[in-house]
């Protein structure tokens, strides 16, 4: 489709990073996937169990419409879901595949196969908001991110992320449902901490998001920031103070699982 093509040379993506990430298009209208697929019973049975189907009291009609479309992968590569971004203002702004029998959004991470997939080892990861951050990111060379599926992280994501790396880093709004996001995180996150895992807190200025912040700032400006994040002990008890140049909180550190925190200053601003 034009319009996709264009919307995502706007937002800076190659052609390479959608191929790689399966970036698709789910074109306007009410039944294209329908008539396509959905030749007989059998087979919209099979696209409504998988959750591209909805059915309504006229019957059934395609989920996903006029949308940038993100397959979602399980731990094995396989697509089990999908996100959808809307290209106008018909509908949510972005809308996962509901719960079916294969995905379970507070169970999977997307961008966490290919992740895998691009380093034999992880040492870090970080953790955004959308699925858009985690392509634009990983055009500028980081590989190592990931997005919850518009849920409040869960315990199970918590575990995935720590099985994957040692390290994890939390990116987050730093309005007041940026930090509403963030303490549903630490809920998540405290009990699974032990020795060798570190959480980390990262919030981002008001009307910024990874995506605009990695286009804006490059790569280097993302590292630092990724290196001035706030310890979970700090972000439980602390009061949240700023840098003067990019609204950032400059906590840097780690707890293990006795609760106990050591803090630096680094990339003062």
């Amino acid at each position: 489709s034009p319009e996709a093509i264009d919307y995502l040379k706007k937002r800076g993506l190659s052609g390479d990073i959608a191929k790689e990430f399966g970036v698709g298009f789910a074109p306007v209208g009410w039944s294209n996937l329908m008539e396509r697929l959905g030749g007989d019973e059998k087979k919209r049975s099979l696209l409504k169990r998988g959750g591209l189907l909805s059915e309504g009291k006229s019957g059934a009609y395609d989920k996903f419409r006029h949308r940038i479309m993100f397959p979602i992968h399980d731990r094995r590569g396989r697509v089990i879901g999908f996100g959808g971004r809307a290209l106008d203002d018909d509908g949510p702004k972005y809308l996962n595949s509901p719960e079916t029998e294969l995905f379970h959004k507070g169970r999977e991470l997307y961008g966490l196969f290919l992740a895998r997939k691009s380093q034999a080892k992880l040492d870090q990861i970080i953790v955004v908001e959308g699925y858009m951050d985690v392509v634009a990111l990983a055009q500028f060379g980081f590989r190592n991110c990931v997005a919850t599926l518009g849920t409040a992280t869960t315990g199970d994501q918590a575990e995935l992320l720590f099985r994957a790396a040692s390290e994890v880093i939390y990116c987050f709004d730093g309005d007041k449902a940026g930090r509403k996001a963030a303490w549903r995180a630490l809920e998540a996150t405290l009990p699974r901490l032990r020795e060798g895992r570190q959480a980390k807190f990262l919030f981002l200025p008001d009307g910024e998001d990874p995506d605009t912040m990695v286009r804006s700032e490059g790569a280097g400006g993302v590292c630092c920031f990724t290196g001035c994040s706030a310890a979970p002990v700090r972000v439980l008890f602390r009061p949240f103070h700023s840098s003067r140049r990019h609204g950032l909180h400059r906590w840097q550190g780690k707890t293990g699982g006795n609760g106990q925190a050591a803090s630096g200053y680094d990339c003062a601003g």
